[in-house]
This record gives structure tokens, C-alpha cells and sequence, in this order.
């Protein structure tokens, strides 16, 4: 039993070799980041969400994705992850037999980080494509990082978006509506109570100008406190309309919110077409990619 059980496991081990070897290497680099802006761990971080998009989004039949193992092993003695871009990270898919290297350079700027993303092509030492992430926390950055790099890859055959990505942007902007509406039902609730006191303020005011007209013993006098009074019930009117309108818009609201189908297509919608410029033939071309629907 023994012998088929080891014949069957060559033969899976030598399926997977075979489709590995006839799939696309792609590397995905550590971001270059001279000036330290970020930690250690914040750049290990942000270099896996890399290479996590990656096989995220181009089809595992068709694309390797090399591993930072991997990619630390072909390495030429002495050089880092992090030690090259540009022309630099060309020569440095062709060392890992990469058809396409994929790299980011972290610049601050205005208070908040940028990594710009290039996809090298190492047969052609083409520039694919370049986009730029920015946020002002790791958390946002990665989150950039992850849509940008994304729509980068969508400039490769056969490649597909994230769906777990399109998860996460549609559960952040929902939240964040879900925030915006919670301040604003406060903002209703305060200024609600405000007019009705308004309201009620101006009631006591008419109330007291109507006793003032009765108990009056002159013409004029009663002239004067009536005028008060009608102007007293017309500014309560005014008061309490305000405060009714406030009223059934915050109740309004309670009944109705973000709808997660509504900012999903929102997010598709936006993430649709993208464009990049190229620098080709002494030109600059603008190549356009279309995404899928999700």
C-alpha cells in the first residue's frame, strides 16, 4: 500500500512543480523607506499586504507569487528587500526570474505618508503602471496601499479584484455613515429641544402681555399689550413650527440609513476605470483599464 501511496504523491508534487513553473513569477518587494519613516514591523507590515493583494487579485493558475522567504533566498548576497527601485528593481526581478516586480517608496508629505507603487516589467524594463497610496496612520496607509495596488493589477491578464478588500471598504464607509448620522441625530435632538424652549419661552411671554391687555383701563394700553400678545402667539407659532419640522426629520431618520448595496455600488462604480500614464515612444499614453463588476 505503501509504494501507490508514495506514486500517487510524486505524481500531485510534480502536478503542482509543473503548474508553478509555467506560471508568471510575480515579487512583490518591501517598500523603500530611506528616511525611516516607519518601524520594522510597520514595514513588514504594509510589504505583506503587498504581496497579500497580489494573490488576492491576479488567478493562482496563471501567477506565482513569490514569498518573502523566497524572494530573501535569491537574493544576491548583501542586498535587501528594500535596497533598490526603478531600474534597480528590474534588475532585481531578473536575479528571481520575476516577469513583473512590484515596489513602493515612502515619501512624507503635508503631514500624512505617500508610497508610490510601480509594477516593473523585467523582460521589457517597462514601467506597467504607478499609483500612489497615502494615509496618516499605518492603518489608513495599508488601506490605501491595498485599493492602489489593486487597481494596479488590474492592468495584468486575467487579473480580478479583491473581494475581501471590497468587503472591508464597504464595512469602513458604512461605519462612517453610521458615525455621520449619529452626530447629526444629535445636532437634531439638541436643536429640537432648543426651539420647543423658545417656544415655550415666547407662550409665557404672549400669556403675560394677554393678562396685562385684560387688566388694562385705557384704550392705549390695551392697544399696546394686545400688540404684544400677537406678536408673543406669532413668535411661539414660529418656534414651535421649527421645533415640529426638527422633530419629524430626527424621527424620519430613525426609519431610514446607509444602505450597504448602495455603497457597494458606489465603491464599484468608482473603482471601475482607471487610468495610468506611461511614458512610451518619447510619449506620454494614457492606458486605461476596466474593472470588473463585483
Amino acid at each position: 500500500m505503501r509504494i501507490p501511496i508514495l506514486a500517487a504523491l510524486c505524481v500531485a508534487a510534480g502536478l503542482v512543480t509543473d503548474a508553478a513553473a509555467g506560471a508568471t513569477r510575480v515579487a512583490a518587494l518591501d517598500l523603500v523607506d530611506t528616511e525611516q519613516h516607519l518601524s520594522a514591523a510597520e514595514s513588514r507590515l504594509l510589504g505583506d499586504a503587498l504581496r497579500r493583494t497580489c494573490r488576492n487579485t491576479l488567478p493562482a493558475d496563471r501567477y506565482l507569487i513569490m514569498t518573502r522567504d523566497n524572494v530573501l533566498q535569491l537574493l544576491p548576497p548583501g542586498q535587501g528587500m528594500a535596497d533598490c527601485a526603478g531600474d534597480c528593481a528590474v534588475e532585481t526581478g531578473r536575479n528571481l526570474g520575476a516577469r513583473y516586480v512590484l515596489t513602493g517608496d515612502v515619501i512624507p508629505l503635508g503631514g500624512e505618508l505617500r508610497v508610490t507603487l510601480g509594477l516593473y516589467d523585467s523582460d521589457t524594463a517597462n514601467l506597467v503602471g504607478s499609483r500612489q497610496a497615502r494615509g496618516r496612520s499605518v492603518a489608513d496607509l495599508e488601506r490605501s496601499m491595498v485599493m492602489e495596488t489593486t487597481t494596479l493589477l488590474m492592468t495584468l491578464e486575467g487579473a480580478a479584484p479583491d473581494q475581501y478588500d471590497l468587503d472591508r471598504e464597504v464595512q469602513r464607509r458604512l461605519a462612517e455613515a453610521h458615525d455621520g448620522r449619529s452626530r447629526t441625530n444629535w445636532i437634531l435632538t439638541g436643536a429640537t429641544a432648543a426651539a420647543a424652549s423658545v417656544a415655550v419661552y415666547f407662550h409665557l411671554q404672549a400669556e403675560g402681555a394677554y393678562d396685562d391687555h385684560v387688566a388694562a383701563t385705557t384704550a392705549s394700553a390695551a392697544q399696546s399689550t394686545w400688540d404684544d400678545y400677537q406678536q408673543g402667539a406669532n413668535l411661539r407659532s414660529a418656534a414651535l413650527g421649527v421645533a415640529s419640522g426638527l422633530l419629524l426629520w430626527r424621527l424620519g431618520r430613525m426609519f431610514t440609513g446607509p444602505d450597504a448595496a448602495d455603497i457597494r455600488d458606489t465603491v464599484v462604480r468608482e473603482r471601475r476605470v482607471s487610468a495610468t500614464v506611461l511614458p512610451r515612444d518619447g510619449r506620454l499614453t494614457v492606458v486605461a483599464s476596466l474593472e470588473v463588476a463585483f
